[in-house]
């Protein structure tokens, strides 16, 4: 700090010092101590109130400031929604021949996934890839649907979770399901045989798989979502109905566990004495074919109904047939004209 003093005590004490170069030189001084580019020494301490409070290393703010917005950037935190899977499946239900639509959103990083299908003495397991919104979808399509085993479905989502790597695996040349090591070997630790399992049942090895995704070891960090679907024979049903009036609107009813929005072909033919439609001739019968849309009913029961005109049909005993006509099921019945 420039002592003052000194300094003036040191032009008025020499002799050989030019009075107006003295008289200078203090009124620049002062000039100086006025636009506060030096400061008087008082005892060297701080004077009283001129404390201050420290933010962070690149800020220093007097102690009366009282608002302080500060923005903290984690260096190495983890984004606490990495990677959470949010998972939408049609329900709890799965009608074989229809198709099982697997879709959700990735929240955080976007990675690839792997869906996990289990069934008894049945596995299928695809990776799929997130749009650049974090959007995936996988379609099972209903050809394969009708080769599933009725029964429960485990279908299982997986993500690399942080570490962007599956840490759990299927061997499929062992049928072993694996967790790599997290010690920096890459070895892996069996955990259980999927052939042997769901052989047995399909429910042991998809409630085996995630224990395994809930018992990961040291670095790994799998994140997934599970479901479990009940896979149902397809099924049409014709509501009883034995005599039918002639008028202008005859209807003929069901319930179905097909999709809502599924079409069923729908045929009534007159037999004309013939008790099995398969062996009449075809004449001068009475016969009417067309769809019927499947109406969402309640719970895992939906209802279809088909209308037609049979003011000017005869008496007589008619066939109904009913049938899915992208899944294979079929309903028959018959019903007298009066």
């Amino acid at each position: 700090m420039f002592d003052t003093r000194w300094f003036i005590n040191s032009v008025y004490g020499t002799k050989k010092m030019n009075v107006k170069f003295a008289v200078s030189l203090i009124i620049l001084i002062l000039l100086l101590m006025a636009c506060g580019c030096i400061t008087p020494e008082t005892s060297g301490k701080p004077a009283e109130n001129q404390s201050s409070v420290v933010i962070d290393h690149h800020l220093t703010l007097p102690a009366t400031s009282t608002t302080i917005p500060v923005t903290i950037q984690p260096t190495a935190a983890i984004n606490p929604d990495l990677n959470i899977i949010d998972v939408l499946i049609p329900g709890p239900f799965l009608t074989k021949g229809e198709e099982l639509t697997i879709q959700g959103m990735l929240r955080g990083e976007r990675t690839p996934l792997r869906i996990w299908l289990i069934g008894d003495n049945f596995s299928k397991i695809v990776n799929v890839t997130t749009q650049y919104d974090g959007s995936f979808k996988y379609i099972v399509n209903n050809k394969f649907t009708s080769t599933l085993p009725a029964g429960p479905l485990f279908v299982i989502v997986q993500s690399p979770g942080p570490n962007k790597r599956f840490d759990i695996n299927y061997d499929s040349e062992s049928g072993m399901v694996n967790e790599i090591e997290s010690d920096g070997s890459f070895g892996t630790t069996p955990l259980f045989d999927m052939w042997a399992i769901s052989a047995k049942s399909g429910a042991d090895a998809g409630n085996g798989l995630v224990t395994a995704f809930e018992n990961q070891h040291g670095k790994a960090d799998d994140i997934y979502r599970y479901f479990i679907i009940n896979v149902e024979e397809a099924s049409i049903t014709i509501n009883p109905s034995p005599n039918q009036t002639r008028k202008e609107q005859v209807a003929i009813t069901g319930m179905t566990n097909l999709y809502a929005g599924d079409d069923i072909l729908v045929e009534v033919v007159q037999l004309g004495g013939v008790n099995d439609i398969h062996l009449m001739m075809i004449g001068n019968w009475s016969v009417i074919t067309g769809t019927s849309k499947v109406l969402k009913g309640n719970d895992k029961t939906n209802t279809w109904e088909f209308l037609f005109n049979a003011s000017g049909w005869p008496p007589d005993t008619y066939h109904v047939s009913a049938m899915g006509i992208n899944v294979d099921t079929m309903a028959e019945t018959t019903f007298k004209l009066v």
